[in-house]
C-alpha cells in the first residue's frame, strides 16, 4: 500500500524492522506521484485555507504550508498551531523518537504532506513519519 501512493508509514515499537523500507516506498510514491500523493500535488494551502474548505478536504491528502507558532504537549500528543488559522498539526508522542527536538519547529514554516481529519478544535493532519515533512525552513 505504501508504495502504491495508498498509505503512509507508521512505525510502532518496538517493531521497527521495516521501518527503512517503509520511507524509501513512500519517498518513490511520493516523488513519482502514484496514488494519493497524485492528488495532493496540484495546490498548496494554507492553515486558514484548509480551514475555510474543511467540508470538502476532510479525509483527502493535500500539502500545507505551515509556520509554526507554538507547541503544545498532552499526555499522548503534541499539537503544532500556525500563526495564521485553525489547522493544527498533530505529532503523538511514541513518534517523536522520529522526528527529533519537536520544540526547535517553533518559528519554523514546513511544507507537509498529510490526510485532513476533523478534529475537535478544527483540522488536524497527524504527522506520523518525518518523511511527511517536504521542507523546512
Amino acid at each position: 500500500l505504501v508504495s502504491s501512493g495508498l498509505a503512509v508509514p507508521y512505525a510502532i515499537p518496538p517493531n521497527l524492522r521495516y521501518t527503512d523500507l517503509f520511507r524509501e516506498a513512500f519517498a518513490r510514491a511520493r516523488s513519482s506521484g502514484s496514488g494519493l500523493w497524485g492528488k495532493a500535488r496540484g495546490r498548496l494551502f494554507t492553515p486558514a485555507q484548509v480551514w475555510a474548505e474543511l467540508p470538502s478536504l476532510a479525509g483527502r491528502f493535500i500539502n500545507i504550508r505551515f509556520k509554526v507558532d507554538s507547541i503544545s504537549s498532552s499526555r499522548t500528543r503534541y499539537t503544532l498551531r500556525p500563526d495564521k488559522g485553525y489547522t493544527t498539526l498533530i505529532i503523538h508522542k511514541s513518534d517523536t523518537g522520529q522526528f527529533g527536538s519537536i520544540e526547535d519547529l517553533v518559528g519554523r514554516t514546513l511544507i507537509v504532506t498529510g490526510k485532513v481529519t476533523p478534529g475537535f478544535n478544527g483540522p488536524e493532519v497527524i504527522l506520523s513519519d518525518p518523511a511527511q515533512i517536504l521542507s523546512l525552513h
